[in-house]
């Protein structure tokens, strides 16, 4: 994903074939798509002595941007990154979270059409990927944003289409509901709090369990694999649950 993802931001060249972004070939116009185009790698290039206000100068003056024009853009950018607050702290002394969201300021301080965010969400402790959840979002408002990550259920709360990349090949595309039609029968692992014998019986029993294989755990926990007949995890979880 990374090596795609570096291909489209212009950092590296492909080996074959075209990429074309916003009807220009990325090979034949870098410059111009670079402007066009903000990047965030998994690990933000970011200068830990500055101060963000002061790095956020820095980013916008290298693409091209006067410092007059940097500084009417800060005030956008602070508040879509969330970093209220934050201007004049030395990023060094930022947590994780807070330096990610000075790597997103960065992609976007140039007001790029397209945003790339590679796995803006690793390293995040919960609340921090709450938070970063909002400014993805904040992201989407009248531009095109690209995120990869490792996290199918995180990529489901922000994006409107989501690509299934194997072994470098696109092997799906779609919404979240299309893909999982397109899935079909869904296969879950059940651990709960109760007798492994009692929960084996109810799983049996269930009109909509095609297969269920014990796993084993240790007490008071009952565990199991299950095939469902149909993607009914929703309602089957309620129905654990109430059981």
């Amino acid at each position: 994903k990374t090596t795609t993802l570096q291909v489209l931001a212009g950092l590296l060249a492909p080996s074959s074939g075209t990429v074309t972004i916003d009807g220009l070939d990325v090979a034949k116009a870098p410059d111009t798509l670079k402007a066009r185009i903000g990047f965030l790698p998994e690990t933000p290039p970011l200068y830990r002595d500055m101060t963000v206000s002061a790095f956020l100068m820095h980013m916008g003056r290298l693409r091209g941007m006067s410092a007059e024009q940097v500084r009417k853009r800060l005030p956008d950018v602070i508040k879509t990154s969330g970093l209220e607050g934050r201007e004049s702290q030395v990023i060094g002394t930022l947590s994780h979270g807070f330096r990610k969201r000075v790597g997103i300021a960065q992609a976007i301080i140039h007001d790029p059409k397209l945003v790339i965010l590679d796995e803006p969400i690793s390293g995040l402790d919960p609340k921090q990927i709450v938070e970063m959840r909002k400014v993805v979002r904040r992201l989407r408002e009248g531009r095109a944003v690209i995120v990869s990550s490792h996290n199918l259920p995180e990529i489901s709360q922000t994006c409107d289409r989501i690509l299934v990349l194997h072994d470098g090949k696109l092997v799906a595309s779609g919404s979240e509901e299309d893909l999982t039609q397109r899935l079909g029968d869904a296969r879950i692992v059940l651990t709960v709090r109760g007798e492994q014998a009692a929960f084996e019986k109810w799983l049996t029993d269930h009109p909509k369990v095609e297969v269920m294989d014990p796993r084993p755990v240790t007490h008071p926990y009952a565990s199991a694999v299950v095939d469902l007949e149909g993607d009914i995890r929703e309602t089957f979880l309620r129905e654990v649950m109430d059981a």
